[in-house]
């Protein structure tokens, strides 16, 4: 071979393999997300390493998407994209035309591959929306009309099939499955008036034995610790007329329970146990506050929202359009990017016990 025809071919090879990967770009495996922290910035999502804070955009949505989420393999991505905007009736008694709202559609990545797996369309007037996922790859979304949800439905990102979820309003979203996908608690409830009890039930999923751990008014976010060995949940509660919210921890092993915290500034809070449940956050939509167990009566209160722990007990979360990180010990902020909301630290199943033993950097001691 010639040298001319040797570097054409060189030439050639460049093209194919600029071509090839710029096509590919937006792969990316489940151990390259895990550890890092995605958001929405311009209406795309992006992710950025935890120190060094080089972000990579991985939706191409034309700066349409509006929320996501990450399954729980880091294997799919669903985010909710607008593709249009829809009338909300007016009140019978009114004449006024109801006022407009985004319409949304569903769309599902596969992260191994470049592409979108599929889009899940809303029926004619109906809203949808990704609620959570499940064990398994698969997506929990609903279905509403006006402001009344008239169903829920999961879609199976392995199988690519999709099913309706038989529900109860109020119940199906409270459960929760260790990270092993060996217990799930969840509620149920019984009676009606006075007599109207919800039931936190304890699962061993290989022995489908189902017991019944506490039974109270009101049971909120019950959350398995990343060990198995606790379960931490709100109750709902009044004091003088006013919604209050108690924050309880049942111990499996001892079978004993103990409240922590009484959360006097309205009961709705989700529960999120840090990666080495060492510390508790009870999330609210505009603040949270934040526990460490080994001394409960020390509690922390913040502003923003979207909160969510990363490893050494930090936490990312967003306020007044800017995501900062902070520590819970040192209780100082750091700008984190600016212009974006939504953070979410990413960590793939089975994984928390490698994200949360990475030691902090420390600097040499001179001399």
């Amino acid at each position: 071979m010639t040298k001319g025809k040797t570097g054409l071919n060189a030439l050639i090879i460049s093209v194919i393999c600029i071509l090839y990967c710029s096509g590919n770009a937006l792969a990316i495996s489940p151990e390259e997300l895990a550890g890092k922290i995605a958001f929405l910035k311009g209406g795309e999502v992006w992710i950025a390493d935890k120190d060094s804070r080089k972000a990579r955009q991985l939706t191409k949505a034309n700066g349409k998407v509006e929320n996501f989420l990450f399954s729980p393999t880091l294997n799919y991505l669903a985010y909710s994209k607008i593709i249009g905007q829809i009338t909300e009736p007016g009140l019978p008694e009114e004449d006024e035309e109801g006022s407009q709202r985004p319409l949304y559609s569903i769309v599902i990545m596969d992260l191994n591959k470049e592409g979108i797996l599929t889009e899940i369309m809303p029926s004619r007037g109906e809203w949808i929306y990704p609620e959570e996922w499940l064990s398994g790859d698969r997506l929990l979304y609903y279905n509403a009309s006006g402001s009344e949800v008239s169903g829920f439905f999961e879609f199976d990102a392995q199988k690519e099939t999709e099913r309706e979820v038989e529900w109860k309003p109020g119940l199906l979203l409270k459960a929760d499955v260790s990270q092993d996908g060996l217990l799930m608690v969840y509620v149920s409830d019984t009676g009606q008036g006075a007599e109207y009890r919800e039931h936190l039930h304890l699962v061993d999923l290989r022995s489908k034995e189902d017991k019944i751990l506490v039974s109270q008014t009101g049971i909120k976010s019950p959350r398995i610790s990343h060990d198995k060995k606790q379960i931490a949940f709100m109750e709902a509660g009044t004091k003088d007329g006013k919604q209050t919210g108690n924050f309880w921890i049942y111990t499996i092993e001892e079978g004993t329970l103990k409240k922590i915290y009484t959360k006097e500034e309205g009961g709705s809070a989700a529960v999120s146990w840090s990666l080495d449940d060492t510390y508790i956050g009870l999330w609210s939509p505009l603040d949270a506050v934040v526990i460490e167990l080994r001394n409960p009566r020390d509690v922390y209160r913040m502003k923003g929202t979207d909160f969510h722990w990363t490893t050494n007990n930090n936490i990312i979360f967003a306020l007044e359009g800017n995501i900062y990180l902070l520590s819970p010990d040192k209780r100082e902020k750091e700008l984190f990017v600016k212009d974006a909301s939504k953070p979410v630290f990413l960590k793939k199943t089975g994984q928390e016990r490698k994200l949360k033993a990475q030691p902090p950097v420390r600097e040499p001691v001179p001399g």
